[in-house]
């Protein structure tokens, strides 16, 4: 997904203001792949939490690129 540089950049933010603010300083289409991509993985998260099945990270990723 190329996400992979802010990735690492968001790892080592101290909080989450500092993630956002990451995220912000981004270009717009990165910013909008790494929104989505945290929303599909804490809705994942969720639903797993719920007894319900995980999905393949492939279709993951084909949700994430495709918003």
């Amino acid at each position: 997904m190329n996400l992979e540089d802010l990735r690492l950049s968001l790892a080592q933010q101290p909080n989450a203001r500092s993630v956002l603010e990451t995220i912000w300083g981004c270009p717009e289409n990165i910013q909008m792949r790494a929104v989505v991509c945290l929303w599909q993985w804490w809705k994942q998260r969720n639903e797993v939490r719920e007894g319900g099945k995980a999905r393949d990270p492939i279709d993951l990723a084909y949700i994430i690129d495709n918003q």
